[in-house]
């Protein structure tokens, strides 16, 4: 029998005029437009912005440091960390101490609890000694008081270990160079001297022969000695009064140099810590990459995501690199080493190798964004291909320091040390023989008959320390003046700003491309499409599938009678659509970038869900009922729109793809945060196929499912549990 649409529209039009006339009709279903919309707005206003509140949630702090002295400094690193958390308003810190501490938190008053030991800044002052203790932060958590509330603190903890971190570091490195300073400072005044008579003792190794020379003359001679005593006075300028400032000065120096070592271990090891970051950056590009290569179903929002995630890994590792590269181009012009040259040109060649791989990315996201299809195995292989590499020249180039240059810039270290320790013995032992050599000068003064022996005198003295004097010139004149300069300066390097650097040497700029307002716009879609299937379901439990008894019905076939009756669930539907939606933007101030979207979407949404569950339950009766209360369930689960799809376990994973609801949450994001329209034109025609898919199941099996399902109807209605 030829179905009529006209004799559709007659049944559509009996409903209607049902309604119409009937005023308890007019106000059940009121009720059933609006008792859905109730349901989303409470839920979106009960998550709107949660985690605004979290200075509610409780957190004990429980202080037991006893403090510790640093070169004579009081340090107490746990009222240090109790200051910052009296600042820090976005959990409810609450300073107690122990027993009300482990009272609350069992009792359920304090999610958590936070356990400064009394040895905290003992332990951590062993940093600068050459057995370190690790120090403990003590984190209790009530497991029972809810997940989420775990999870939050959990966050809490993370970036309170993050601030502490920091802090300390930051501290630390304060007190260091605050030390070197004063050092800085001693060695500024004294430059001048430093420079003085370190030109002075290598022209006195210089000119030793002409000593000499000048000595064995007068012995020789037994002439008038005031004239070469004049000469001689003349080769040793400065040498009174330099030799006993510079003893202060070299024992000063001993100490810049060995507080200098100790930085430079730490930028050493920094070294090491950046390099070993980058490597594990590289391995989880490489898991990223190859995840996208060995899923097929990947959506292109995903697709682009998992780029996106590799591109701000490679921004990460170039900022390590060129930490690196900032320190290695420091300290390559004073220290003429092939090794330093060498590494530096293999992080020069790395950092290429990462842009180039950036652009490789960039043009993959293009690709993926404005085409909205796969990614072709040529550029996922040639992006894998450039990963491998770019990860084995950034093990190449850690290899290469760990093995090379780190020993050799440790060397370098302590040879400097070792040359000032020797240095300051040298100056020690000079200094005796300037003071013999004064006590001749002055004897020999009151004669020239004491000529001959005075010079022989000093002839003798001066082949006794000829060597030691050689030996200090030749140490001295490997000294650039450039090095004692750049120490200097290094040295009065501004405290605050060097801890503040060694503390936190990169900074992380987080940037959004589809920002969204508040939680609550966020779950805006999920609380909405379930909303919508919650509306059609109350429909199909209070409203019948059947049209009435009224004139003419008898020249109706049951396809007409089934198509008018889903017209009337599909209005409906969609009043209940238009309230919600509405609703949600201009009562709850949901955030909304593309509105007429959103309307259409929503509306789209539920009349595929109204097409669905009415021939569910038009065809099955009570078992239709609650198979669409299954379907529910399981959508809810398997949406996605919670937690990601791909943290669900594999079921939900698998059935994902042929359920409505992840379709029409998804379309509902990208009106809300801005369409992406490749992703939304798939979601929109998904749900037409949906619609389509089972107008067509109830053109085909209505009429064969009404002799099966009225007998089990019958059935349940003579056991008087059902309803009438």
């Amino acid at each position: 029998m030829k179905t009529s649409f006209k004799n559709t529209l007659k049944v559509y039009f009996r409903d209607l005029k049902g309604i119409v006339k009937n005023p308890i009709s007019i106000l059940i279903i009121s009720g059933l437009c609006i008792v859905p919309s109730l349901y989303s707005f409470l839920n979106v206003i009960a998550c709107w912005d949660a985690y605004s509140n979290t200075s509610k949630m409780q957190i004990a702090v429980v202080n037991n440091d006893k403090g510790t002295t640093l070169d004579g400094t009081k340090l107490n690193i746990g009222d240090s960390i109790v200051s910052q958390l009296k600042t820090n308003t976005a959990i409810g810190w609450r300073f107690v101490n122990s027993q009300e501490g482990n009272i609350g938190l069992a009792s359920g008053e304090y999610y958590s609890e936070l356990i400064i030991p009394e040895n905290f800044s003992e332990n951590l002052k062993t940093i600068t000694s050459n057995s370190p203790v690790k120090p403990e932060l003590i984190y209790r958590v009530n497991t029972k008081l809810g997940p989420v509330a775990n999870k939050i603190t959990e966050v809490a903890q993370q970036n309170l270990l993050a601030q502490i971190r920091s802090s300390v570091m930051s501290a630390i490195s304060n007190q260091i160079f605050t030390k070197l300073n004063t050092y800085g400072n001693k060695a500024k005044e004294n430059k001048e001297q430093i420079l003085q008579l370190k030109e002075a003792i290598i022209n006195l190794n210089d000119n030793m022969s002409n000593v000499l020379n000048s000595l064995n003359n007068v012995s020789q001679g037994s002439g008038d000695l005031s004239g070469y005593l004049s000469a001689i006075k003349e080769t040793f300028p400065n040498i009174n009064n330099g030799l006993s400032q510079i003893q202060n000065s070299t024992t000063n120096i001993g100490n810049i140099v060995g507080n200098t070592q100790s930085l430079l271990n730490t930028s050493l090891n920094n070294i090491t810590l950046n390099l070993n970051d980058s490597e594990s950056f590289m391995n989880n590009i490489l898991g990223l990459l190859k995840n996208i290569k060995n899923t097929s179903n990947n959506s292109n929002a995903t697709v682009t995501g998992t780029l996106n995630q590799v591109k701000s890994k490679l921004n990460l590792i170039s900022s390590n690199l060129n930490t690196i590269l900032s320190f290695l181009n420091s300290i390559e012009p004073n220290i003429n080493n092939p090794n330093i040259k060498n590494l530096t040109q293999k992080t020069k060649s790395t950092l290429a190798s990462i842009n180039n791989e950036k652009d490789q990315i960039i043009a993959a996201i293009n690709e993926s964004t404005s085409s909205g299809k796969q990614l072709s195995d040529t550029t996922l292989n040639s992006l894998i291909d450039a990963a491998s590499s770019t990860s084995n020249a950034i093990n190449n180039v850690n290899s290469f320091y760990s093995n090379t240059v780190k020993g050799e810039l440790n060397s370098i270290s302590n040879n400097l040390v070792k040359t000032t320790s020797s240095a300051e013995n040298l100056i020690t032992e000079t200094q005796t023989l300037n003071s013999k050599i004064e006590s001749i000068i002055t004897s020999s003064s009151t004669g020239s008959s004491l000529a001959k022996t005075t010079s022989n005198n000093l002839t003798n003295y001066l082949n006794e320390y000829r060597n030691i004097i050689h030996e200090l010139a030749s140490k001295l004149s490997s000294v650039n003046n450039k090095d004692i300069n750049t120490i200097i300066a290094l040295l009065q390097g501004n405290p605050i700003v060097m801890g503040d650097y060694v503390s936190a040497p990169f900074n992380f700029k987080h940037e959004s491309i589809y920002p969204v307002a508040n939680y609550g716009s966020g779950m805006t879609p999920v609380y909405s499409v379930l909303a919508f299937w919650v509306g059609v379901l109350l429909l199909s439990s209070l409203l019948k599938t059947e049209p009435p008894y009224f004139e003419g019905i008898e020249n109706i076939s049951i396809r007409e009678k089934h198509f008018g009756k889903m017209l009337t669930f599909i209005t409906i539907a969609n009043i209940q659509s238009l309230i919600i939606t509405i609703g949600a933007k201009f009562l709850l101030g949901v955030q909304v970038v593309d509105l007429p979207l959103f309307i259409l979407s929503s509306m789209l949404t539920a009349t595929t869900f109204a097409i669905i569950v009415f021939t569910i339950v038009s065809m099955f009766r009570t078992i239709g009922k609650a198979i669409c209360i299954v379907l529910m369930v399981v959508q809810l689960s398997g949406t996605g729109g919670t937690y990601p799809i791909q943290a669900m376990p594999m079921f939900f994973r698998i059935v994902e793809p042929y359920l409505p609801f992840p379709y029409g949450v998804d379309v509902m994001r990208e009106a809300i945060a801005g369409p992406y329209w490749p992703n939304a034109t798939k979601d929109i025609v998904t749900l037409f196929v949906f619609s389509i898919i089972f107008i067509l199941i109830g053109y085909f099996f209505k009429k064969p499912s009404l002799g099966l399902f009225n007998k089990f109807e019958g059935k349940f209605h003579q056991s008087g549990l059902a309803e009438e």
